[in-house]
């Protein structure tokens, strides 16, 4: 039972030549108070999927912020609704990891190796933003590691919806205190996620 309206609208073919913005996601109230999640996407000749797939999850995440408005749509603020970098990619690489049935040790080379980034670091606002190859894999994998926590705690899938809500009520939201809030049994050592 969807309460939410999702909606894709793809332009062009991959033999468009565009440049600019190409995947446009956004929130709606209409004016019969219900909410619509639209997605803009540009097909063209460089289209890049993951970033169509982050931007389905994006929708979806945002589909979960909005839950804290459905009672009374009149509080809806478009500013508020931006699902955080380490969340957006954190899931998706979560859930590629899982799909393509990878066990759990290509995590924990990581965190044997030391290489996952502290948490601090993967809550920066738009952290994701301008990195290198090598150092967005490795922002991915930290944020998949912590989503992967956070999921495999006891009630971690309403704990986390619960997180989304509170984030889209308080848009100068703490990260970290949030999580502490929703999650009590996280923690995390000076190397990162513990």
């Amino acid at each position: 039972d969807w309460q939410i309206r999702h909606e894709v609208f793809l332009h062009g073919t991959a033999d468009d030549v565009h440049s600019g913005v190409d995947i446009v996601p956004s929130a709606e109230l209409s004016d019969a108070n219900q909410f619509t999640i639209l997605l803009h996407v540009k097909i063209h000749d460089r289209f890049k999927e993951q970033n169509y797939r982050l931007a389905l999850i994006k929708m979806l995440l945002l589909e979960q912020m909005l839950g804290a408005f459905l009672e009374d749509p009149s509080s809806f603020n478009t500013i508020s609704l931006n699902p955080p970098d380490w969340l957006v990619h954190g899931l998706d690489h979560h859930l590629r990891h899982k799909e393509l049935g990878r066990p759990s040790y290509f995590y924990s080379g990581f965190l044997k190796s030391g290489q996952l980034m502290k948490v601090e670091e993967i809550m920066k606002p738009n952290r994701a933003q301008g990195l290198n190859p090598l150092s967005l894999e490795v922002f991915r994998a930290s944020s998949a590691v912590l989503v992967g926590a956070l999921c495999d705690q006891k009630d971690g899938g309403s704990s986390l919806i619960a997180l989304l809500q509170e984030m889209a009520l308080k848009p100068d939201f703490d990260p970290q205190s949030l999580i502490r809030k929703h999650f009590p049994a996280f923690r995390e050592t000076g190397q990162g996620i513990d």
